[in-house]
């Protein structure tokens, strides 16, 4: 649509430097973000309060943990969502090829695929499909043909790791999870041209929106004591990007999104301060910040991707604005 375009004329000077782009003292020097090697095995621990059934409790300690351990695998996320983001708003060469080598370096080492650490660590890793899905969307395929090959069977392994995870409609557990499963399978799936992964998650995605109850509420998540308000919105975040996928670039309509907007509702009132979850409950919810998803989501509606704003979001590879011009662009890179 012709208003992406827009986006892409913002001037040099609006553009956020990341923080791998300035040395000590504040230059830039457009280098590639110094990682560390490839992570194979995931490494993650739980955080939550063992004797907390409502997986609600955070253990400040065995959250500390947990940060330090995924550190390396998110450095890696936020070095490819960064770089993703410089070359849609600049088209950047060197962005470009920087993204390149990593991707490259990754996935010839086979990264991310050693999950036998629990359930923790298979939860990073289907997080990380959907921000790879969503990076190589505005990255594009490889310069190097041969290079791309190897990523983009790697990357359709990985999402072939997380469906196996999630088998068939993830049974009486299914929660969230499931839903950000979905995203990462379908992002890839788009991204590299894999009809079969996309297929699998419209099926996930026509399971996700039998879980929303006539009042907008999740069951599973109404059940997670003071966060149930929090969860409902990390919940709706991957079916509100599903949704614009298959619309904007799988041509899959939004017919079936009457049950999606009463969910998106339901957090949009949560943001708002009208405390449903908590009246529905009984239990008094920690406060949901305002979502940087909404605003691409409504900004993508609107045909409008620059009102997507440039807030980030670590499990949708970078700025909104950005993915908003990309998924606008049929999830292409937008030129």
């Amino acid at each position: 649509m012709g208003s992406r375009l827009a986006l892409l004329m913002l001037p040099a000077m609006m553009i956020a430097m990341p923080a791998w782009a300035r040395d000590a003292g504040g230059r830039t020097d457009g280098s590639c973000p110094a990682l560390g090697r490839p992570v194979v095995a995931i490494q993650a621990t739980s955080y939550y309060e063992s004797n907390d059934a409502s997986r609600s409790t955070i253990n400040a300690d065995k959250q500390k943990e947990n940060v330090a351990l995924t550190q390396p695998v998110n450095d890696f996320l936020d070095a490819l969502s960064n770089l993703s983001d410089q070359y849609v708003l600049t088209g950047s060469r060197s962005a470009k090829a920087c993204a390149d080598d990593i991707f490259y370096r990754w996935a010839s080492s086979g990264a991310l695929m050693d999950v036998q650490q629990g359930p923790q660590s298979r939860y990073v890793q289907q997080w990380a499909t959907s921000t790879l899905g969503l990076a190589r969307m505005k990255l594009g395929k490889l310069a190097s043909p041969q290079r791309d090959a190897v990523v983009r069977r790697w990357l359709q392994a990985m999402a072939g790791s997380v469906n196996g995870f999630q088998q068939g409609d993830g049974g009486g557990k299914r929660n969230n999870h499931y839903y950000w499963a979905m995203l990462g399978i379908g992002a890839i799936g788009l991204s590299t041209g894999d009809r079969a992964l996309w297929d699998r998650s419209e099926s996930m995605y026509r399971v996700a929106l039998g879980d929303i109850g006539a009042d907008g509420t999740l069951p599973a998540e109404l059940k997670r004591g003071q966060r149930a308000a929090h969860y409902h919105a990390f919940a709706a975040q991957p079916l509100a990007i599903h949704s614009l996928l298959r619309s904007e670039c799988a041509r899959g309509g939004r017919g079936d999104d009457q049950q999606l907007g009463r969910l998106i509702g339901v957090v949009r009132g949560e943001v708002a301060g009208r405390g449903v979850i908590a009246k529905d409950t009984g239990v008094k919810q920690t406060r949901v910040s305002t979502q940087p998803w909404l605003s691409l989501y409504d900004a993508v509606e609107r045909d409008r991707p620059a009102q997507a704003g440039a807030r980030t979001s670590t499990k949708l590879a970078g700025r909104m604005d950005t993915l908003a011009a990309t998924i606008e662009a049929g999830c292409q890179v937008p030129r």
